[in-house]
C-alpha cells in the first residue's frame, strides 16, 4: 500500500487498499466535482507536516486547488473547504493571494498564499493565529507563520 506506513495504520488507503481509494475519489468527483485528502503527519509537501488539500478544482472549475497546513480537526477542514467551494469557486469567484476574506470562517479573516503541492499550483489557506494575524508583515505567531513557507 503506501510507503512508510506502519502495519497498523488506520488510514483509508491502508485499511482498504489503493484501488478502493481511487474508486472513492472517482465517486466523490462524480458527486461533488472534487475531493479532499488529509495527511495528518510527516508530509514533506507541507511546512508543518500536516497537509489537507483538494483535487479536481482546476479541472472542474478552472480554479487552483486549496491546501490547509494548520493541523485542525477533519470536520472543520471539510466544512471550510465546502464553504470555499460552494460560496466562491462554484459561483465563479477566483480567490486571490493576499486578499482578505471574512466570509469563509465565521468571525475570522483568512487569506491565501500561492504555492506548490506535489508539483501543482495550489492556493494555501492562511488561517489566523490567536491574535487574528494572517499577513506575512504582521507579528504572526511562529507556528502560524509556517503557513507561508
Amino acid at each position: 500500500v503506501m510507503k512508510d506506513h506502519e502495519k497498523e495504520c488506520e488510514c483509508f488507503s491502508c485499511k482498504n487498499g489503493e484501488e478502493s481509494l481511487h474508486e472513492l475519489e472517482q465517486k466523490m468527483i462524480e458527486k461533488y466535482g472534487w475531493y479532499c485528502h488529509i495527511i495528518i503527519d510527516n508530509d514533506e509537501q507541507s511546512p508543518t507536516g500536516f497537509n489537507a488539500h483538494t483535487h479536481n478544482l482546476q479541472e472542474k472549475y478552472n480554479h487552483p486547488d486549496i491546501q490547509i497546513v494548520v493541523p485542525i480537526n477533519h470536520e472543520s477542514i471539510i466544512a471550510i473547504l465546502h464553504s470555499i467551494v460552494d460560496n466562491y469557486i462554484k459561483k465563479g469567484i477566483t480567490l486571490k493571494e493576499g486578499e482578505e476574506y471574512d466570509k469563509i470562517i465565521q468571525y475570522y479573516k483568512v487569506t491565501f498564499f500561492n504555492t506548490k503541492e506535489c508539483g501543482r499550483n495550489v492556493l494555501r489557506l492562511i488561517l489566523p493565529d490567536v491574535n487574528g494575524y494572517i499577513q506575512q508583515n504582521e507579528p504572526m505567531d511562529k507556528n502560524f507563520s509556517l503557513q507561508y513557507e
